[in-house]
């Protein structure tokens, strides 16, 4: 058997019984009937992804198919013009021969034209209609990643290598990827392990995303496989608006068929691809120009919806006095119903019956409502998503039930699964990245309804969607008088983020108001995490009385357990040092400071493998705070001290410990220059740099900020050398990565 076909070799025999799960997908029967019998060979694998686990997105619409529908980009309705510099930027991406496999992040707010650009590309190289040297048809093979088939191979693991056992280069793309964690690691898992194992031609991993969302910058830091690999782009940007929009526009009103009267420009609106093909269709069905606002584009696009949704309901024999029913359940469905978490129709009708008008009709009842959403908006795998495009479909969930309130704050929640709530707090994120005020009356109906499953969501969603969403539910707890928060919850939060931390100030204020019964142990933990919150957001002096409070609580806990809390105790004493300092109480925060060191010093001496990093932690920001006081030759002999500790540390367990030798370097060069050792300064600051250069390259998104600052340093280093080219070099250097660099806000810790 070839090399490339070795995929086959491991153990094929577990495609057949989980196979049997591929006989519900339409065109998959005869495949699964010989994978079933064990029948499995190279032709058969490579029908099963090029047929099945990578779909061709393209369809023909139904016949009798109405409204925006039509619009789904898997129809095409509209011709994709003006993209050709994308387009060959991808094509030259696909051609180069030099990386077997690459993997890019496509972000984009919502009607951007993200995936229909990726529907053209994949379209393009299943039909070999390529003119770039290389691409051929029988080379490729590409299709969007059929997530919810590969997950039906339960029994099989790893399911997610499938693909790559196929012969040809492969072209996978993954839509809304923000939302799909889990998939998005045991896929590029899986490519990375067929990489290594030197099996299958070309692969080309293609992640859209309606933002580039902590979810990736999270999972590059985190996973450690993908570490210095170079491999994955993170920093794309996002796709631009529709070039020359007036042209497209006149195509998409010439694929409608619209009148010439009614064509003229909407000017006054964003060149995006989604919504001038909005406004198009509009034009067609009114017979009249559209109107020259966004909003009043969806507006008018969404009362024509409705008015197909009633006519489908008389269709199903549903009567008038339902008529409100079917516009909530459809913006209902549309709301919770995204990227599968409505996954069939029986589905949909459980869902309804959460509604209160809905609740008391019968089964057959919500099946007809499910079906309207079913019918108008066809989904491929059968799921129920209601008004599938982004842009309407935000407009229609929130316009919908922002009118009607009441029918989500009367939902069953019991009904609502937690795959749904993220559906829901996933679009009410896109409507707050857009427009946080429409929103916001929904999404408060939705935390009062869900509480503390609302918040758990939302933890999930908004590092993926924006700090909008999190920003908005702040708003909402901070005001909210009933909801009570757990530590539980606190503690859930991820300890760095951009996108929650409003949020996690605001629930960690209220934990600890709520927390006068709990243990001393719990409110010291509480109140030195309100203190980190609230530096996160700059509210110092707020943050500096908490750390205040914390250290309270730690010496009282570490007088009657020193065995358990002297290292709370220290850890709290070095908190309140940098907060003084920050607040220029300098000589308080070397008083603090000196007793972290005497106190991490004891604890260094009695157990060093565990507590020397608390030392050197400790002795950097002594030797800050002695620096800032002007006590250079004290300063220098603490950076040294700490310089010292890191490397012995770094050495040992070097993935650990190697980012705090950075740290100490960069502050030990800023001690030599204080004291004119300017050659010894400028040696020590280019370790720096050159530690955090391998840092970032290994792991841009966690290192590339701290490597800003280290060039910086050298900047100044050279600079008083008289090397003014080189520092010029470094500092330009510096100022492009802090451009495309912001760092999220972290725990206390050494000043860089």
């Amino acid at each position: 058997m070839n090399t490339r076909g070795a995929l086959l070799t491991w153990d094929i025999s577990r495609l057949a019984e989980p196979a049997r799960a591929l006989a519900t997908f339409a065109g998959a029967n005869e495949l699964v009937g010989l994978l079933s019998k064990g029948v499995v060979e190279q032709s058969h694998l490579n029908r099963l992804v090029s047929d099945h686990l990578l779909r061709d997105p393209r369809l023909a619409p139904p016949v009798d198919l109405m409204g925006a529908g039509r619009l789904l980009p898997r129809y095409q309705a509209v011709p994709f013009l003006l993209r050709e510099a994308e387009e060959r930027d991808f094509l030259d991406w696909c051609r180069d021969s030099s990386k077997k496999l690459a993997i890019r992040l496509v972000t984009g707010g919502s009607g951007r034209g993200k995936t229909r650009l990726m529907i053209e590309l994949v379209g393009k190289l299943r039909d070999g209609a390529l003119v770039a040297p290389g691409l051929t048809r029988s080379n490729w093979v590409a299709g969007f990643l059929a997530t919810d088939l590969l997950e039906r191979l339960g029994g099989m693991h790893p399911r997610y290598e499938v693909p790559f056992g196929a012969r040809g280069d492969l072209f996978i793309v993954l839509d809304y990827a923000e939302n799909k964690r889990r998939e998005v690691t045991a896929l590029l898992k899986a490519a990375l392990a067929a990489h290594d194992a030197g099996r299958g031609d070309r692969v080309r991993i293609v992640l859209i995303a309606r933002h580039n969302a902590e979810v990736f910058q999270d999972l590059m830091r985190q996973e450690s496989e993908f570490a210095g690999r170079g491999l994955i782009q993170m920093h794309v940007d996002p796709l631009a608006p529709v070039p020359e929009p007036q042209n497209f526009y006149a195509a998409a009103c010439e694929a409608f068929s619209v009148a010439d009267d009614a064509r003229a420009y909407p000017d006054k609106i964003n060149a995006d691809f989604g919504l001038l093909s909005i406004a198009a269709m509009l034009a067609a069905t009114t017979g009249d120009a559209p109107p020259s606002n966004q909003t009043a584009i969806l507006e008018d696009a969404l009362s024509h919806e409705r008015r197909y949704w009633i006519a489908a309901a008389r269709a199903k024999g549903l009567p008038e006095a339902l008529d409100e029913a079917v516009l909530e359940g459809i913006a209902a469905v549309t709301l919770f119903g995204l990227q599968g978490a409505i996954p069939d129709i029986t589905a949909a009708a459980e869902l309804l019956a959460a509604l209160p008008r809905l609740a008391d009709q019968d089964m057959n009842t919500r099946l007809k409502i499910a079906k309207i959403a079913a019918e108008l908006y066809p989904h491929p795998a059968g799921h129920v998503e209601g008004v599938a495009l982004d842009l309407l479909g935000d407009q229609a969930a929130t316009s919908i039930l922002t009118a009607r309130l009441e029918a989500v704050t009367g939902l069953r929640s019991e009904q609502v699964t937690d795959a749904q709530l993220v559906s829901a707090f996933t679009r009410a994120g896109w409507m707050a990245a857009r427009d946080g005020d429409t929103v916001r009356p929904l999404l408060g109906a939705l935390c009062d309804r869900f509480g503390e499953r609302a918040l758990r969501a939302i933890f999930d969603v908004a590092p993926n969607v924006g700090h909008q969403l999190g920003d908005l539910a702040a708003d909402w707890a901070l005001a909210s008088k009933e909801f009570t928060v757990s530590a539980d919850l606190v503690f859930g939060l991820p300890e760095r983020t951009v996108a929650l931390r409003k949020l996690a100030a605001v629930l960690t204020r209220k934990a600890l108001e709520a927390s006068s019964g709990a243990t001393t142990e719990m409110r010291a933990a509480l109140t030195n995490d309100l203190a980190y919150r609230l530096s996160a957001i700059g509210q110092r002096e707020a943050a500096l009385e908490a750390t205040h409070e914390a250290l309270a609580l730690y010496r009282d806990l570490a007088e009657a357990r020193p065995e358990t809390f002297t290292p709370d105790l220290a850890g709290s004493l070095n908190n309140l040092a940098n907060g003084l300092s920050d607040l220029g109480q300098r000589e308080a925060a070397l008083e603090t400071a000196q007793e972290a060191v005497a106190i991490c010093r004891d604890l260094a001496e009695a157990r060093p493998e565990a507590f020397t990093p608390n030392l050197a932690m400790s002795l950097n920001n002594l030797a800050n705070i002695l620096s800032d006081l002007g006590q250079h030759e004290a300063a220098l002999e603490a950076a040294q001290e700490a310089v010292a500790l890191y490397r012995d540390l770094a050495e040992a367990r070097p993935e650990a410990f190697t980012p705090d030798l950075a740290i100490s370097l960069n502050n030990l060069a800023n001690r030599l220059s204080n004291l004119g050792q300017r050659e010894a300064a400028l040696e020590t600051a280019q370790e720096a740099v050159a530690i955090r250069r391998d840092l970032a390259e290994a792991r841009p998104e966690a290192f590339t900020p701290d490597l800003a600052i280290s060039l910086n340093n050298l900047a100044n280093r050279l600079s008083n050398l008289g090397q003014r080219e080189a520092a010029l070099e470094a500092a330009q250097e510096a100022v492009a990565i802090r451009a495309t660099s912001p760092r999220p806000g972290r725990r206390p810790s050494p000043r860089t």
